[in-house]
């Protein structure tokens, strides 16, 4: 003996098709078989804040440098900076010979400059087009490598602003923002700075400002 649903099914194949679908949307819909619709996706979360990157393999020139006299004493740094966020600014801040010992300001920045995000049709490119540059040279005044020895050279790139702040008794460079720490109590979204040194190394008879040496 064959079940209602066998019956139906016959049914269906001896008529018309839309006509027989149609009885079958109406048998299920008076039996209670509703198919449920889709549920629509959750949203997404809100993208967060990504750090900048240092393209290493284009930074110039090598971590370990010697100022030479027959050149003048002189060297220029650069490298290339990255984000994934494309519409970030990018500032950069060099320092030569960093004193973390806290005092009042004003502090020495021996430079800085602001990379802004590519025009189009690069904008949509996360290495940026203009490189960071910075440049020592001993002959100048004030020149912070003009003491024989072993000095330290420090950029840092960071997507907000950057200053100097008190931490665990020492200065440290930061970037200016707020960090927000997720509901979920996940990843806290927050501004990022990453760094580069270099050791440059200021020989004896180099050229100092005034033209002695």
């Amino acid at each position: 003996m064959l079940s209602p649903i066998s019956r139906l099914a016959r049914t269906l194949q001896s008529r018309d098709g839309i006509r027989g679908w149609a009885a079958l949307a109406v048998v299920l819909v008076g039996g209670g078989c509703l198919l449920p619709y889709p549920e629509e996706p959750p949203p997404l979360p809100p993208t967060r804040n990504r750090a900048p990157r240092i393209e290493e393999r284009n930074v110039t020139p090598g971590r370990i440098v010697s100022l030479s006299t027959l050149d003048g004493c002189q060297q220029g740094f650069s490298f290339q900076v990255a984000d994934s966020d494309l519409d970030d600014t990018l500032y950069v801040r060099w320092y030569v010979d960093f004193d973390p010992t806290p005092r009042p300001p004003p502090y020495r920045i021996d430079h800085e400059s602001i990379i802004q995000p590519n025009l189009p049709p690069r904008n949509r490119e996360e290495i940026r087009d203009t490189s960071a540059t910075f440049e020592v040279r001993t002959d100048v005044p004030g020149s912070p490598i003009v003491v024989p020895g072993v000095h330290l050279v420090e950029a840092y790139v960071a997507d907000a602003p950057l200053h100097e702040v008190e931490e665990n008794g020492l200065r440290v460079i930061r970037p200016l923002g707020e960090i927000t720490v997720p509901p979920d109590g996940g990843t806290p979204d927050q501004p990022f700075v990453v760094s580069y040194a270099w050791f440059v190394t200021t020989p004896q008879g180099c050229p100092v400002p005034g033209g002695g040496q």
